[in-house]
């Protein structure tokens, strides 16, 4: 993807609304969000009580079990949505959003976190009707989520 590619598809993702924001604030929280940028991870690897994560924002794309976390690019890790009907690992469960659970085929749960072949999808789709935020407790694998949105 080339660059004017890449703008037009931040264009069509946000970036008239999140630029609006950033403008409204003092320089100093600007500055901060900045720096919080620049120390941003795409992917995070952890353990929590001897269970192996990965955390990323969309899916693994062009997933090869040999391949090494670093050497996948921005877009496979931002954009490429994962195949929930497949183990990418035996041992790691990979925790991602992007897609909402709505559109997910297979899901008999729409608007709630799924979970198949050691994958955690998280994003609840808030943005549709019916949709709500999601979260996980890794600690204890307890789901929380908020109010189901109303709008249509």
């Amino acid at each position: 993807m080339n660059i004017y590619e890449k703008l037009l598809n931040w264009q069509y993702n946000g970036c008239t609304t999140t630029l609006d924001e950033f403008r409204k604030l003092d320089m100093e929280s600007r500055q901060e969000i900045i720096t919080y940028i620049e120390d941003f991870t795409l992917y995070e690897e952890l353990t929590v009580k001897d269970r192996d994560y990965i955390l990323v924002h969309a899916g693994l794309g062009n997933f090869d079990p040999e391949r090494e976390l670093a050497d996948y690019d921005i877009h496979e890790l931002v954009w490429e949505r994962p195949d929930y009907n497949k183990a990418y690992f035996d041992d790691i469960y990979v925790v991602t959003g992007h897609t909402p659970t709505q559109l997910i085929p297979e899901n008999d749960r729409p608007g709630y976190i799924f979970r198949k072949n050691h994958h955690i999808a998280i994003d609840c789709g808030a943005c549709f009707f019916g949709g709500r935020l999601g979260a996980i407790c890794l600690d204890t694998d307890e789901e929380f989520y908020s109010t189901a949105n109303t709008r249509e």
